[in-house]
Order: structure tokens, then C-alpha cells, then sequence
């Protein structure tokens, strides 16, 4: 009797178990994931629709040349003045207009933006054209952000080195200037022009230089004409202007080197046969 009244309350408490709790659980975790399905059905949809029939080999223009808008924001740069070489790593920032990618987000869930692979895209070649070494990312891993109104935003890490000849004429209070120079090497000026929102640069995350000081970094878009050629080549040109950090110098070259200069007259005033003045003489 104990036994058969043990089995009774066995099999009631794993009915309330299979019948009661885990339902219950099951409701309660599917409700907690319900949202972001939907999430994740209206953002895969956009997806399909924006990139069914796109064409990233064709420029996204509609009457005239693409306009696409340059940001550089340095990290950290440098200038070695033994290989006349400027080198700066920071992330630069383009953004364009592309009209396939208008949607209306009351129609997506009040979706109003989304990220795409960069590789399924079009986007401009830009590329720094007074280059001696330049480390080109890979793009595999990079999105672009796309809004509802067709503006796309690409912004990936640079790291390049750029041919800058210094001026030494006035080494250890020297200021060189060393120039950046950005542009496509496939598109001309009316397919794709060049622009820039700021004249200077956004130097928030800028890390400084030990043996240098940035200055100024300055900002402006130039228009070049060819003979061979009918059609304007804009580029995007960035000019610094750095300052080095003398104290150095100073301490270890321009003090010991005026205080020899003090002391040389003195040396006139020693006998001519004493040993200081041979010692001093030798400084």
C-alpha cells in the first residue's frame, strides 16, 4: 500500500513538472525571444530587398558624379627625417550617397538603418597617392552603415607612410611640413568628385609625439587639370605642420655648446705652459 501511494505521488509531482512548470518556461522563454526574431525577420528582409538585382559594380549616380565627402582622424603620426618619411595611423571616414538604398521605415518595422558588408557594395576607391608604404586592410570584416535615406558611412583604419623631405636649416627648433594627398585612381572628377565638410581635423583621439608636436592639420580639396586630358581630377589633400620638441637638444647640444663659447676667452688669460689651460683647451 506504502508503495503504490509512493508511485501516486511520483506521478503527480512529474505530471505537475511536464504538465505545469515546464510549460510555463517554455511560454515564458519563447515570449522573451519573440521581439528579437522580429528584429532579426524585418532586418534580414531590408537585407534581401536593398541587395536583390544590386549591381556594386555600377556607381550609384543619378545625374551627375558621385560626391563623396573625406574625414581623416589621426591616432598617431611621425616623421623621420633619415628617410624623409611620414607615417600616420588613425581611421578615415567617407561617406556618399547611394539611392538604391531608400526605404521607408514604416514599412520595416521603424527600421531606419543598417550595417552591410562593405564587399557588397559599391564604394569609392580612394587612396593616398604620395604613398612609400601603405598597409591596406583587409575589408572582409568591415560594414558600412546605411540610413533610410541613402547616406552610407565607411569608416576603417589606415596605417600609411608618405614621402615628406624635411628642412634641416634650422635643426633643433625646426617646423616641417608634411603633406597627405587622397584620390581615386579609377574615376575622374565627374564620375567621382571629392569633398570635405571641415578644414581641419578631428584630432580628439590623438595620441602625441614624443619628438614631435602637431601643430596644425589642415584640410582642403584641389581640382587638377591634365593636358592629356578634358576631365577635372579632384584629390583630397591634408597638410601638418609639426614642431620639434627641442628640450632635448637643447640640454644636450645648445647649453654645453654655449658654455663652451663662455669659457674659451678665459682661456687666453692661463699661462701658456700650465696644465689647465691644455685641459681646458681640449674641451
Amino acid at each position: 500500500m506504502a508503495i503504490f501511494t509512493l508511485r501516486i505521488f511520483t506521478f503527480g509531482a512529474v505530471s505537475l513538472f511536464v504538465f505545469g512548470f515546464l510549460p510555463h518556461r517554455v511560454l515564458t522563454e519563447w515570449l522573451k525571444a519573440k521581439p528579437n526574431l522580429t528584429l532579426i525577420e524585418t532586418e534580414g528582409h531590408l537585407y534581401h530587398t536593398l541587395l536583390t538585382n544590386y549591381n556594386r559594380h555600377v556607381r550609384p549616380s543619378v545625374n551627375g558624379p558621385v560626391l563623396v565627402n573625406l574625414q581623416l582622424s589621426p591616432h598617431t603620426v611621425d616623421l623621420d627625417e633619415h628617410s624623409m618619411t611620414f607615417k600616420i595611423h588613425g581611421y578615415l571616414t567617407k561617406t556618399w550617397d547611394d539611392a538604391r538604398f531608400h526605404w521607408k521605415p514604416s514599412e520595416y518595422n521603424n527600421q531606419e538603418n543598417i550595417r552591410i558588408p562593405v564587399q557588397n557594395i559599391w564604394y569609392p576607391d580612394i587612396v593616398l597617392y604620395n604613398f612609400v608604404e601603405q598597409a591596406i586592410p583587409s575589408t572582409a570584416n568591415d560594414d558600412v552603415l546605411v540610413l533610410n535615406s541613402g547616406s552610407v558611412f565607411y569608416m576603417h583604419r589606415l596605417v600609411e607612410t608618405a614621402v615628406c623631405v624635411p628642412d634641416m636649416s634650422k635643426f633643433p627648433f625646426d617646423t616641417q611640413t608634411c603633406n597627405l594627398i587622397y584620390g581615386s585612381m579609377v574615376y575622374n572628377g565627374l564620375e567621382v568628385n571629392i569633398s570635405s565638410h571641415f578644414s581641419s581635423l578631428v584630432t580628439s583621439d590623438y595620441v602625441p609625439n614624443n619628438k614631435w608636436e602637431l601643430v596644425s592639420a589642415e584640410t582642403e580639396v584641389n581640382i587638377k587639370m591634365y593636358t592629356c586630358c578634358v576631365e577635372p581630377y579632384p584629390s583630397y589633400r591634408v597638410t601638418f605642420v609639426l614642431r620639434r620638441k627641442s628640450a632635448y637638444f637643447s640640454h644636450v647640444l645648445v647649453f654645453p655648446a654655449m658654455l663652451i663659447g663662455v669659457l674659451v676667452p678665459f682661456l687666453f688669460l692661463l699661462p701658456p705652459d700650465s696644465k689647465e689651460r691644455i685641459t681646458l683647451g681640449m674641451l
